[in-house]
């Protein structure tokens, strides 16, 4: 009974205990460590800095997992910095932070650390343990652009409740990029990354637009390569196409970019420190091997190429070797010192290259090299001079944009060049084929002329006169074949005059739709029915190659009475012929006058003082057909001083072609037709306008 009595009040003095430690416990506030960091009201509003409140573990080896280092003692902060870093060995890491959530309620925020190569965030499990919930890195696999919203860690806080976060951060490569601890709320957190997206976003329309410009560069050298299968065109081709590969992945070291490399993201890291020897240096030393084998002829230079071949591959191996074995310091170094050392052998073989600068093809290709050149050079040290606090790898903004810029300029100079040689070659070509022409010609007749006397003194011999008899069917059937080859220059000859007139109706129906336009409903009517017949004339004569003077001049008033209507009575015409010429009987190639008249009635009009005039004259001396197009408008000196050339360069296009047609009709039917130019005032002195003078020989 006692005991019952004893038990009973130990129970009793446990109750009044528990009741009054209750409120206590409720009315108290928990202990925390130093660096736990508690939530306060305020945090839903801004960021915060929680450096100070984030420790560090390292992990050289690589040898904790999550099981393991949550066992283990984590230092105080340190390793945070602003500025990309330079390792010079694999930097291994954890990081830990611990967060008190005092309120009622669970709140979400974001943890952002920066852009490593790699990183695993680990957050509590239900059952207590530790697990992989996240994981993102500029070196991770993975492609869209949702890669990027993984660079921020949501962390769920529960109300009332102290939370333990790690993040493991592996950063492999020579340069690290800068490394925060910060935490972001969620308006505040979307708000970054828009502002991320915005500052970095414009650089891919910039790589996109360039990457277009190079292929179209390299699909019009592979075009060309098709058509002439000259090399050359295959340098260009690979050089664009290689420089784009090289842009993209620079891009893909930005944040918020699309990446090429995204499923092998170190693809991308070993074309930012290989590529510039790869994309630039390799293409670069090929297309310079080709032009001094084409313009040189040097067997010494032939030889130091092949040299400087096997000295690239060797770099290229070596810096492999480097990145295998991750000594990417050692590897960049072999590049920066390439870079300084290949300037002077380079500068050296444009600077022998100079003096053939005459020939077009050396002239663009000398541009294009001078162009690639400078901007490797800006590129390099404005990496120097300007820093940022993105990418680790890759270039800065600046210096991309520039390379970008250069690097198009050099791909269309080096397009212009290979055309340009490819142009010298054809000509070389139909020279070489118009010799032969001539030649087997002169042997065909020197081979009748000993088949005649030897069918004359040796009747008797029919085998040898069969043999010889087969002898000449050979060389018919090599001659017929020439024919057939100058049948083709013809066709080309034809195909440069179809050329010109949809230049000149483009200018017609212009003139046409203006007047239709302005309501002048007759004048339109009567312009059109002159245009259909200078239409029909100009699809009855483009099928000739030489016409009577007389269906010329017709042509020619047909075109000026046309262009008089449109320029509202603000320009005459006159057309005068010398009475010794028969013009039925006066032969002239087909539309050869036209693109001058028409740059006379272009310069006739643009004198600001007087009406515009237009005189053609035709007079004979010596058989030789003399046509003059004199016009009183401002004359080329001062078109060009008024700056004007903008305006000419149409104009020039139909005088080109005519030029053009002269020089072939030259060397198929051997005259001499002869063009000039001349600009009044600069000759004349008192005198204002352009004359033209074109000598047609009538033999």
């Amino acid at each position: 009974m006692k005991y019952f009595i004893l038990k009973k009040r130990k129970i009793l003095l446990l109750c009044l205990l528990s009741a009054l430690w209750l409120p206590v416990k409720a009315g108290t506030t928990e202990t925390f460590q130093a660096d736990t960091f508690v939530l306060s009201e305020s945090l839903p509003d801004r960021v915060v800095d929680i450096r100070s409140y984030t420790s560090i573990l390292n992990d050289p080896k690589g040898a904790y997992s999550i099981e393991k280092i949550i066992h283990q003692y984590f230092l105080s902060p340190s390793n945070f910095h602003d500025l990309p870093w330079i390792n010079s060995s694999v930097h291994d890491f954890w990081l830990k932070i611990t967060i008190f959530n005092p309120g009622v309620q669970r709140d979400d925020i974001y943890w952002y650390v920066g852009y490593p190569d790699h990183a695993y965030f680990y957050s509590q499990q239900p059952d207590g343990s530790y697990g992989l919930t996240a994981s993102a890195g500029l070196m991770e696999k993975g492609s869209g652009w949702n890669k990027w919203n993984r660079f921020a860690f949501l962390l769920h806080l529960p109300a009332n409740t102290t939370s333990v976060f790690y993040l493991h951060i592996i950063n492999k490569y020579d340069i690290e990029n800068p490394l925060y601890s910060k935490l972001y709320p969620a308006d505040a957190w979307n708000a970054f990354a828009l502002q991320q997206n915005l500052l970095f976003t414009p650089l891919s329309r910039w790589v996109f637009f360039i990457a277009g410009l190079l292929t179209l560069i390299g699909v019009l050298a592979f075009i060309g390569y098709k058509r002439s299968h000259e090399s050359i065109y295959v340098w260009v081709s690979v050089f664009s196409f290689a420089v784009m590969l090289y842009l993209f992945a620079q891009l893909g070291a930005y944040p918020f970019q699309f990446s090429l490399f995204a499923f092998w993201p170190v693809v991308q890291y070993v074309l930012y420190i290989s590529g510039p020897v790869v994309c630039f240096y390799l293409p670069f030393a090929g297309l310079c091997k080709y032009m001094a084998d084409m313009n040189l002829s040097s067997k010494k230079l032939q030889r130091i190429f092949q040299y400087v071949f096997i000295f690239i591959s060797a770099i290229i191996i070596l810096q492999a070797i480097f990145i295998a074995t991750r000594h990417f310091h050692a590897a960049r170094m072999i590049y920066i010192l390439f870079f300084y050392f290949s300037l002077l052998p380079t500068v050296a073989f444009l600077w022998w290259l100079h003096p053939h600068r005459k020939n077009k093809s050396i002239q663009y290709f000398l541009i294009g090299s001078w162009i690639l050149i400078l901007t490797g050079v800006i590129c390099f040290h404005a990496g120097i001079l300007f820093t940022a606090s993105l990418p680790s790898y890759g270039m800065n903004a600046f210096s991309l944009k520039i390379l970008m810029i250069g690097s198009v300029a050099s791909m269309l100079c080096f397009l212009m060049s290979a055309a340009h040689h490819e142009k010298k070659v054809q000509i070389k070509t139909i020279i070489r084929q118009q010799q032969l022409i001539q030649k087997m010609s002169e042997q065909i007749q020197t081979l009748n002329n000993e088949l005649q006397q030897q069918v004359e003194f040796n009747v008797k011999k029919k085998q040898q006169i069969e043999s010889i008899e087969k002898e000449l069917y050979e060389l018919r059937r090599m001659k017929l074949e020439a024919e057939y080859q100058l049948k083709l220059n013809e066709l080309e000859l034809k195909a440069i005059r179809a050329q010109m007139n949809p230049h000149f109706i483009f200018n017609c129906l212009n003139s046409i739709q203006l007047f239709i336009m302005q309501k002048h409903d007759e004048l339109a009517q009567e312009y059109l029915s002159d245009f259909s017949l200078l239409i029909r004339q100009t699809l009855e004569m483009s099928r000739l190659n030489f016409v009577s003077l007389e269906e010329e001049i017709q042509y020619l008033q047909t075109y000026l009475r046309l262009e008089k209507m449109r320029f509202e009575e603000r320009m005459d015409y006159e057309i005068r012929i010398d009475p010794k010429i028969d013009p039925d009987r006066t032969e002239i190639p087909t539309m050869l006058l036209q693109p001058y008249v028409e740059n006379a009635v272009k310069h006739g009009i643009n004198h600001p003082r007087h009406k515009g005039k237009i005189l053609i004259h035709f007079e004979d001396k010596n058989d030789i057909l003399v046509c003059s197009i004199e016009d009183n408008g401002m004359g080329i000196k001062r078109t060009r001083e008024l700056g004007m050339d903008n305006f000419r360069k149409h104009l020039m296009a139909g005088m080109e072609l005519s030029k053009m047609r002269a020089e072939w009709i030259n060397k198929i039917f051997h005259t001499e037709i002869r063009i000039e130019v001349i600009d009044k005032e600069e000759k004349y002195g008192d005198m204002s306008g352009t004359l033209v003078r074109i000598w047609v020989p009538q033999t």
